[in-house]
């Protein structure tokens, strides 16, 4: 087969595709492939050769959603108001459970390595940067926001709504008062709480924690001079966990216990760490 026959080919079989389904948006899986050495059109790098995962001949089809690489699963279709069947994004779950795949630049655009373990540039994720339940000020003022969330609380999954524009200003020490750390946190009313810390008398000194009560499900603690004007992100300190266990699901305070449940931190990225009727002793 010629490389224009070959391309010919590949043009008329994805307009057939879009022509049959112009009047709604079907999504299907498909893979990167090369066709005579490339995985390119050779005149328009916006088409990529494309096996479709049913099965069937390789075709070039639009792309500007993905990073193309051979043998990179994608999902493909028509979106709604367009003619053009075109890659719509990566496959994730193929990404994530290809059987012994573990080519991180096959997967990821090319700098993707250099963030990931034993990269050049790793990047941690810290608790602070995980959004559901995040307390944050909110613009230079000293009033703050709580993110929604879900959470577990003495084996129970809780939903939080969320808080916005909550006035702290009355928990600032007074001149000559020094510092302290104002702690919030849910009770067991799925309430939002405040709790002030003791006063340390120099600025330069980490206020002593808060004296949580005991059903205390504690989201942070927040730093409060007696000079501030307002508050920056730097002020609030997580106190959130990312586990739930028999001691920890409430306020995160005590020893180490059995995980005996699902705790999920997070509504978008699906961070779930599962563990059920683990050994006392492990």
């Amino acid at each position: 087969m010629t490389q224009a026959s070959d391309m010919h080919r590949g043009i008329v079989a994805s307009q057939a595709a879009a022509d049959a389904k112009v009047t709604e948006q079907t999504v299907n899986r498909a893979t990167i492939v090369k066709v005579n050495g490339s995985i390119f059109m050779p005149s328009d790098t916006r088409f990529v050769w494309h096996t479709p995962l049913d099965g069937g001949s390789p075709a070039l089809i639009f792309n500007e959603a993905v990073y193309a690489q051979e043998g990179l699963p994608v999902l493909t279709g028509i979106p709604l108001g367009s003619i053009t069947l075109q890659i719509l994004g990566r496959d994730p779950e193929r990404v994530i459970d290809s059987p012994g795949n573990k080519n991180v630049q096959a997967l990821s655009n090319p700098h993707g390595a250099d963030h990931a373990w034993a990269g050049p540039d790793l990047t941690y994720l810290y608790l602070e940067a995980l959004v559901p339940l995040m307390v944050y000020p909110s613009n230079g003022t000293f009033f703050i926001n709580v993110v929604n969330g879900d959470y577990i609380y003495n084996n129970v999954r809780k939903t939080f709504n969320g808080a916005l524009s909550q006035d702290i200003s009355s928990h600032q020490p007074t001149t000559g008062q020094g510092t302290r750390y104002l702690g919030v946190y849910l009770d067991s009313n799925n309430t939002l709480q405040f709790i002030a810390g003791a006063l340390a008398a120099l600025l330069t000194q980490v206020p002593p924690e808060p004296a949580w009560p005991t059903d205390a499900f504690r989201l942070s603690v927040i730093q409060l001079d007696e000079d501030q004007t307002g508050l920056i992100f730097a002020n609030v300190v997580n106190r959130r966990v990312i586990w739930a266990t028999e001691t920890l699901s409430v306020g995160g305070g005590g020893t180490p216990g059995p995980l005996d449940d699902v705790a999920r931190i997070e509504a978008e990225l699906d961070l779930v760490i599962t563990q059920i009727a683990v050994d006392n002793n492990l």
